[in-house]
Formats: C-alpha cells, structure tokens, sequence
C-alpha cells in the first residue's frame, strides 16, 4: 500500500504525524505503520478531550489524524476547534472513522476543511 508524500521543508525535515483517537489499538497501529515510513515522524497520539488543544500546539504537527467519535467530543467539534484554537498555522486534518455514513456529515467536512 502506496502512502502519498507531504512535502518536506527546505531542510530536508520529515513530516510529523499526530493521531487523535480514545482507542489505543488504532493509535499503535498507525503509529507502527508510520514507523516504517521515512518521510514522516511519529509525533504521538492523543486521546484525552482535555490534552488535545494544549498538547497539539505543543507537538505543532504537519499532519492531524481525527478520529470522528472521541468521547466527550464529537469529531466535528474537535475539527472546529483544532482549526480556530490550538493550530497556530494550517494544518491538515485527515478524519477517521469506522461509521462512514456519519462523515458524509456536511458539519463534519465544514469544521475540518480550510
């Protein structure tokens, strides 16, 4: 499975991932496949509705993998809030779920695109 390249800066810098999700075996398998990937970073995961905003402007990611059903909050909520609080630049967030009838929510493609 082909995996598309984000651009790396001028530096020669790997893209940093970071993963938003309450379920631990979702979070260790991305983290394993991006591991063997050489031009991303494994930034770290995220679960806890209170760490998310600090922590992400902490990590400054290139890159945010959300899961839609976080407990506490909802994926559109977190796609709104990643965009208008804790992303001090733009930044991708590519959403996950197992429910996809859910994502064709347009709140959902409207709180987590540019």
């Amino acid at each position: 499975m082909a995996i598309a390249r984000m651009p790396s800066d001028e530096d020669g810098r790997v893209a940093s991932i970071v993963c938003i999700d309450d379920n631990s075996l979702m979070k260790d398998a991305i983290a394993r496949r991006i591991a063997l990937e050489k031009d991303f970073r494994w930034a770290g995961a995220l679960g806890e509705r209170d760490e998310i905003l600090e922590r992400l402007v902490e990590l400054a990611p290139d890159l945010v993998l959300l899961d839609f059903q976080l407990p506490g909050m909802n994926g559109s909520e977190a796609g709104r809030r990643i965009k208008q609080d804790a992303a001090p630049r733009f930044v991708p967030v590519l959403v996950l779920s197992a429910l996809a009838d859910q994502l064709e929510s347009n709140d959902m493609l409207n709180s987590t695109c540019c």
